[in-house]
Parts: structure tokens; sequence; C-alpha cells
């Protein structure tokens, strides 16, 4: 898929807001919308790459996008348990292979989380991954994903589900992945929508961080709604030639480095805080550090991984076509 500048713009942009959000808190509460922001993305680049991909191989890249670094980061964070590094993290046995296969378990504190705190969003992701992958064998993955996660939402709605897969599977944040689909299907407006859009964005996000965080489909309303808006708008722009694509290209970078960076900040923020007392300083160290650390991750891990696992698998399946024709 050719790359979209303003997308990557935008990975940079939720992943840094929901990193300031873990520093802050309270408030920059509305900094938590970044993630409403990477299910719109998530959406809409699964859409441009709708009928595409067999639901085997489309599964097969999905996950090795997703879990190399994500198992690193939880087994970094166990070690360190281990070793008396992080104190006031502890895990189970159950905790560890449930967060490892992205099963939705309720933790000791009461959420629906895994050993990786952010990782609640990568249960939602797969469950949307699996839905979107029988949709490819079905051959209709849009219509397909749109009336089962429309569903799943309905009827999380009616009932007070307290299983935490209903929790994850059946939660209003899904219609998220459907607006960015949505998206996908008209994504070639032009200049004017964009700023229009991206106005209409700017004044729900204020909004929205006047009245603290939200839940349910509330922040549907109140942060999806902007959200869509910003990824429509910038989407919009680029498309109608209009995107400033080397004033931004430092975002862009991060935007590459955008999951390393959501997964390792919190990780950052804790060994940070460890040395020096929070306040300013620290933040500024903080946000150094993370950012010095993801792109590194990306570029010595996260990129080198992916590739070998990728070669490995395509060659395998190669492997298996000639023998099957043989």
């Amino acid at each position: 898929m050719q790359k979209v500048h303003s997308i990557q713009f935008l990975r940079a942009v939720a992943a840094l807001a929901v990193m300031f959000f873990h520093i802050a808190g309270t408030p920059f509460t509305i900094g938590a919308a970044g993630v409403d922001v990477f299910f719109v993305i998530s959406g809409f680049v699964m859409g441009l790459v709708a009928d595409k991909s067999p639901p085997g191989k489309f599964l097969r890249h999905r996950l090795f996008r997703i879990v190399p670094l994500y198992w690193a980061v939880t087994f970094v964070m166990c070690l360190g348990a281990l070793a008396g590094v992080f104190s006031t993290f502890t895990f189970t046995m159950e905790h560890l292979w449930k967060s490892l296969l992205f099963v939705p378990y309720v933790n000791a504190a009461g959420q629906v989380t895994p050993l990786v705190l952010v990782g609640w969003t990568l249960n939602m992701e797969i469950f949307f991954y699996l839905v979107f992958a029988l949709g490819l064998a079905l051959r209709a993955p849009i219509a397909v994903t749109v009336v089962i996660l429309s569903a799943m939402v309905a009827v999380g709605q009616i009932a007070d589900w307290q299983s935490p897969f209903m929790q994850i599977w059946a939660s209003p944040l899904l219609l998220e992945f459907l607006a960015g689909l949505i998206l996908s299907r008209i994504a070639f407006a032009g200049m004017r929508s964009g700023i229009a859009a991206l106005a209409l964005s700017f004044v729900g996000f204020v909004f929205a961080a006047g009245i603290g965080e939200q839940f349910g489909l509330l922040r549907i309303v109140s942060w999806g709604l902007p959200a869509f808006l910003l990824v429509a708008g910038c989407v919009w722009i680029e498309r109608a030639g209009g995107w400033p694509e080397s004033w931004l290209k430092p975002f862009e970078i991060v935007g590459d480095a955008s999951y390393a960076l959501y997964l390792l900040h919190g990780l950052v923020i804790s060994i940070v805080l460890k040395v020096i007392a929070p306040g300013f300083a620290a933040s500024i160290v903080i946000v150094v550090v993370a950012l010095a650390v993801s792109i590194a991750a990306h570029i010595l891990f996260e990129k080198p991984v992916i590739r070998l696992f990728r070669k490995f698998a395509d060659r395998g399946v190669a492997s298996s076509r000639a023998e099957a024709a043989g």
C-alpha cells in the first residue's frame, strides 16, 4: 500500500497525546483520545487493503506487526518485576499467557486490561482483525465487518455484561474502526472538505477537553466523532494535494515508531520517575528518552524482526504450494 503521509503524522500525534496524558494525568485527559484516533486510523488502513490480501496472509502480517514488540515489552516487565526493578508490578502465569494471547481478563485492580496496561486496545485490535479476516474469507470484508461489529455493540448495549470478553468485544469503541472503514470508501474529497473537517474536529476536541474523560457511547460522540473528523480532514487535504509533507517530516519519523512509543512510554515513565522526582524536568526527560528509545526500538527491533518473520512465513507458504502442486 502506498504510504499516506497524513496518516503517519496522525499516528505520531495520537501516540504523543497518549504519552502526554500518562505524564500529566487529569489536566490532559483529552490526550487519552489518541486511542480513538488510532482506532479510526486502523479502520481506514484496513479499508484500503480490503480485497487485496487472502485472509491467512492478512492475519499473519497483522500478527507480525503487533506481536513481537508487544511480547518483548511484556517479558521485559515480568523480568523487571522478578529482578525487583518494578516493585509495584506483579503478575501470575495465568495473567501472563492471557496477556500474550490477547485473552481479556479482569486484573487485581478490577480492570479488563493485560499486563501491559495499554494493551487493552490491542485486544480490541485483534478482535477487529479476526472479524475483518472472516470478511476477507467471505469476499466482503467491509460489509461483514460492519454487520458483525455493529451487532456486537448493539448486544453490548442491551445487557450489562460483566464478562471481560464482552467488555472488549462489544465495546462502543469498535464503532471507531467502522468509522475508519467508511472513511476509506469516501477518501477522495477536496481541500475545502478537509479544512472544514479539521475545524469541526478542533471545536469538538476543545469542547471535549472541558468535560473530562468519557465512556461508552458518550465517548463515541465526544472523542470518536472529532477523531473521525481529524483523520478525514488530514486525508482529504492530502488527497487534494495540499499536505505540507516536507514541513511535517519529523512527525512522520515519530509516526513510523508510534507503535513502539505507545508500548514503551509507560516503561520509560516508570524508570525515569525512579531517578528524578515528578515535575517539569522529569517530564522533559521522559519525552526525550521515550522518543529516542522508541525510534531505536523501531529501527533495531521492529523492522528487522517483522522482515524476518514475513520472509520465513512467505517462504513457507511458497514451499507448501510447491509441494501441493507437485
